[in-house]
């Protein structure tokens, strides 16, 4: 353990982590918080990402395909609790959420 993580111990013991969703204690995402969180799932357009009934390729996909991309894909949809944990990330510096 670097000296950097025994001073990030230190202070978890000092200042214990808070949800940055709810405020509670205990944890940078809580499990509650995580439960709220909607997992995208399978059934997404394999062009776009968007949710779709079954996997496949959108409508709007079909007619005006997407620059191509490859192997960007979010596990969550950007709402509620991990949209308040990625701000929290990129505009307030909680790394731990990394």
């Amino acid at each position: 353990m670097g000296l950097r993580d025994r001073i990030r111990s230190f202070f978890d013991l000092l200042f214990p982590p808070r949800c940055v969703s709810c405020g509670r204690l205990g944890a940078y995402l809580c499990a509650g918080c995580l439960a709220e969180a909607r997992p995208i799932g399978q059934n997404i357009c394999v062009r776009c990402g968007n949710p779709l009934t079954a996997r496949g390729v959108c409508h709007r996909c079909r007619h005006h395909p997407p620059e191509p991309l490859q192997g960007i894909r979010g596990v969550f949809f950007f709402s509620g609790p991990i949209e308040r944990g990625i701000h929290s990330l990129k505009y307030e510096g909680v790394r731990e959420l990394a």
